[in-house]
């Protein structure tokens, strides 16, 4: 016969404090990171630090489209015609 392990409840509950305590902290960490994370793409997709701008500017010489949105459409246009 196989004798079971008896753990004294202080001890059992020590422990599954410790494991709460170690969840709700991995639960905290991993849903401020993923905040963070979508905060800095919505701020990407918007387009900061085009000034004033709806839309990403694009550098001089450059030879990337630029998306533009108007209204429910976008369009893409060569960054190199705009002036």
């Amino acid at each position: 016969m196989i004798r079971r392990l008896t753990i004294p409840t202080g001890l059992r509950d020590r422990i599954a404090a410790v494991i709460f305590g170690t969840l709700v902290v991995l639960t905290a960490l991993a849903l401020t990171w993923a905040l963070r994370e979508a905060w800095a793409v919505y701020k990407l997709r918007r387009g900061v630090g085009a000034r004033g701008s709806s839309r990403p500017t694009a550098a001089a010489g450059s030879a990337f489209s630029v998306r533009t949105f108007s209204g429910s459409r976008a369009s893409y246009t060569d960054a190199r015609t705009e002036d």
